[in-house]
């Protein structure tokens, strides 16, 4: 079986920008990377986002079971992330 350090979702209408420093390679917590837009303000849409772009481990991954087969289309697949770390008490912090 693979066996991956860290594992990157990513919406796909945003990206770290070209120069940030973004470290792709540091996933020992579910972290939070890119969720600041300029349609925005360069701010997260919402203070309890989940999206952009997270990293987490292979073991935080398969702790909430991935991403919901629930969704199709736009919108909501993030609320449920979050609300799924929240229950695995993989959430370490909030943006509000």
């Amino acid at each position: 079986p693979r066996v991956f350090k860290c594992i990157a979702i990513q919406d796909l209408d945003t990206l770290p920008e070209v120069g940030s420093g973004v470290d792709f390679s540091d996933c020992e917590i579910p972290t939070q990377l890119s969720s600041e837009i300029e349609c925005y303000g360069w701010l997260p849409p919402y203070a309890l986002n989940a999206g952009g772009v997270v990293t987490m481990s292979e073991d935080a991954w398969l702790a909430i079971n991935g991403f919901s087969n629930d969704y199709e289309g736009w919108g909501g697949e993030d609320d449920d992330l979050r609300f799924r770390l929240g229950q695995m008490g993989l959430l370490q912090g909030t943006c509000g």
